[in-house]
């Protein structure tokens, strides 16, 4: 799969991961205009229970299921500024938003804005076609 704004080694277990998500992960760091540094995508179910994740997370590869989410931070994120980061979640959501209607997917959104002491970052993934669960919007900003 060609993607404009990554390359399979920014990513772990890259085969693993679904390929739609990875359409709207590309397209909503087009539209953003923001580089986007990937601090975790795919993992299994030992490397999920290392790094703490829920055992629902999307994070979450099986034989038959493939990951739908990867965390990242832009510069601004990686250098704390502040302005700068919220500027950048800015554009992002904007991007999430137009990307959504763009692609036109019935998937609904999980998206996750960190911004804590010593972590911040952006979890962005997307729900399974036959989830019940809507779009969801955590905000953590300390």
């Amino acid at each position: 799969m060609l993607l404009r704004h990554f390359k399979a080694y920014e990513f772990s277990n890259y085969e693993e991961i679904d390929e739609q998500f990875l359409l709207f992960l590309d397209e909503v760091r087009h539209w953003s205009a923001i580089p986007f540094h990937i601090t975790s995508s795919a993992r299994s179910g030992e490397e999920n229970k290392k790094v703490g994740g829920s055992a629902t997370s999307l994070h979450l590869f099986t034989s038959t299921h493939k990951a739908s989410a990867v965390d990242f931070t832009t510069m601004a994120g990686m250098r704390r500024d502040k302005i700068q980061w919220r500027i950048d979640l800015y554009n992002i959501v904007e991007a999430i938003i137009y990307t959504r209607g763009d692609l036109c997917t019935k998937r609904a959104v999980q998206l996750e804005l960190v911004q804590g002491p010593s972590d911040w970052h952006i979890h962005l993934g997307l729900q399974p076609e036959d989830s019940p669960i809507k779009d969801k919007i955590i905000l953590e900003i300390e």
